[in-house]
């Protein structure tokens, strides 16, 4: 676990709150070592260049206009993705959005679960609630890890990605850029999308893990959020 590099997409002056009970967390675990926290946009801070850039058609495919926050969040996973290229050649990475509250213990929830991921080498691992996304084939009474492919994508607070995966979803946003010239849905639909696309040059796998390693503190109302009240 100490080997997993750990990433909140956060900061602690704008989020003391979401990072002290991180901090907490992590410091007893004697985790925090490995910890880094990266959040370089906010809705109020996106330029104008990032904007052209990336969302030049102000909606979505659905028609939806997109809200600044919902670029700011698009814009963080990404700027980390290629920050994880540049600094690291392999491994896998823990990417946390700092609204998480821990359900499990980290160190035991990755050993249990390390032996499948060691066999299957999954490129991206969902071990959040995906906003309390609960899928058929789980057993819901049995408290045994359950660890089962399934391509869907709900909420980007908690996974675990493999450093191939990361490359293989940059170089895909960097072609959908090319080819249309801007990012024409939120990041976690664009991200199942993406997987779920049959003429990828390799296969992609997304396991899900049953019960889950987080829940999304904002949606169990721990945080306050006001993406959703946001009228830009």
């Amino acid at each position: 676990m100490t080997a997993i590099p750990i990433f909140i997409i956060g900061n602690p002056i704008r989020e003391p709150e979401h990072c002290a009970y991180l901090d907490a967390v992590f410091s007893q675990l004697g985790l925090q070592p490995s910890v880094t926290y990266f959040q370089p946009t906010y809705k109020d801070t996106l330029t104008e260049k990032e904007i052209q850039t990336y969302f030049s058609k102000p909606t979505f495919a659905n028609g939806r206009t997109i809200k600044r926050a919902e670029m700011s969040i698009w814009l963080n996973h990404l700027y980390l993705f290629q920050h994880i290229l540049k600094s690291h050649k392999t491994g896998y990475f823990l990417i946390f959005e700092s609204d998480v509250r821990f359900e499990k213990n980290p160190i035991q929830y990755i050993s249990a679960i390390s032996n499948v991921l060691d066999q299957a080498r999954p490129e991206l691992v969902s071990i959040g609630s995906g906003c309390d996304l609960i899928h058929d084939n789980v057993n819901t009474e049995d408290e045994n890890f359950q660890i089962y492919p399934e391509v869907v994508v709900r909420c980007m607070d908690s996974f675990l990605w493999s450093y191939r995966g990361i490359q293989m979803f940059v170089d895909y946003i960097q072609w959908f850029l090319k080819e249309k010239g801007y990012l024409d849905q939120p990041v976690d639909n664009f991200l199942e999308t993406f997987i779920r696309r049959t003429d990828k040059p390799e296969p992609f796998l997304q396991l899900w893990v049953w019960p889950s390693l987080t829940v999304q503190g904002s949606q169990y109302e721990f945080y306050a959020s006001s993406i959703q009240l946001d009228s830009d």
